[in-house]
């Protein structure tokens, strides 16, 4: 939404004065701010017109803004006129004339009430993410493909390659992939791999169960995704008691110290809950070791 600013100066006005004033001098005031955010000024100057005794109205900006302003005076007369809304650029722009200074006399005023409205000179652009690039790139289709099982995922090696520098590496030698265009996964299940293509190339996905996290973080570890292996930050702030046995198994079999040091601070907190809870006993030996040994060298 367009910001627009409002400011109002009344400067004193005195008949004698003006009317000896040449035609380059001017009344002012103190340069003041366009809001908050502009960086622009903005003041009023004061002008003898040359050819009467009659006042010229000048707004001066620091830089092109958009303006509209209503100016009045006063003091044996009162008066009014109406600067319409139009681009000022950097410097003065004559906004009132002719006002008469026998209007003002010795003890008058001039005021300016103006509104300003900031140029958008930049543009803010819509965020684009890469599913968009390559859901618009009809000119380069998929070349390759992921089976698992009976399952087929149609992905670019160019993207894989992007992914992951061991699916780079199928390209760029003589591999069976390479030749055949097609990747046999046998060690996961196709909703992994679906879950991880759909996650890099930037799709909408739907919430995910810490169960399919850990899946996808144990393929992104042996394929070196180092974008998926930042999902390691959701099982930290998702740690509970239903989590809990799901997450330290993920933990143990992948060596992940800063997450071992996690799960063991919450069960020194939690144990009470955790130790005879079937999912609990059911964990590895040496998952359930390495737990309760990392929860003793925890602070108090």
């Amino acid at each position: 939404m367009t910001e627009i600013i409002n400011d109002v100066v009344a400067l004193p006005v005195y008949e004698d004065p003006i009317d000896n004033m040449k035609s380059e001098q001017f009344i002012t005031v103190t340069e003041r701010p366009i809001g908050t955010t502009t960086g622009l000024n903005w003041t009023l100057r004061l002008y003898k017109m040359p050819t009467c005794c009659c006042i010229r109205v000048c707004l001066w900006v620091s830089g092109p803004i958009r303006a509209s302003a209503t100016i009045s005076w006063g003091y044996r007369s009162n008066g009014s006129k109406n600067f319409l809304s139009a681009q000022l650029p950097k410097g003065e722009t004559a906004i009132a004339e002719n006002i008469d200074t026998r209007d003002v006399g010795q003890n008058g005023f001039v005021k300016c009430e103006v509104e300003f409205t900031p140029i958008n000179t930049c543009v803010k652009l819509p965020m684009a993410n890469i599913h968009q690039f390559f859901n618009d790139a009809t000119h380069c289709g998929s070349d390759i493909e992921i089976v698992v099982g009976d399952d087929r995922l149609k992905v670019h090696r160019s993207m894989l390659s992007l992914m992951s520098p061991v699916f780079q590496s199928y390209f760029e030698h003589d591999t069976k992939e390479s030749q055949t265009g097609v990747i046999d996964i046998t060690d996961f299940d196709f909703n992994t791999v679906q879950n991880v293509i759909d996650y890099a190339y930037g799709r909408d996905i739907e919430p995910k169960s810490i169960t399919e996290i850990t899946d996808m973080l144990r393929f992104a570890d042996k394929y070196d995704i180092k974008t998926i292996l930042k999902l390691e930050n959701v099982l930290q702030s998702n740690l509970n008691l239903e989590s809990f046995c799901n997450v330290a198994q993920f933990a143990w079999d992948l060596e992940k110290q800063e997450l071992q040091t996690t799960c063991a601070q919450y069960f020194r907190k939690h144990s009470q809950h955790l130790t005879f809870s079937q999912d609990f006993v059911q964990l590895a030996p040496e998952v359930l070791k390495g737990i309760i040994s990392a929860a003793a060298l925890q602070p108090v």
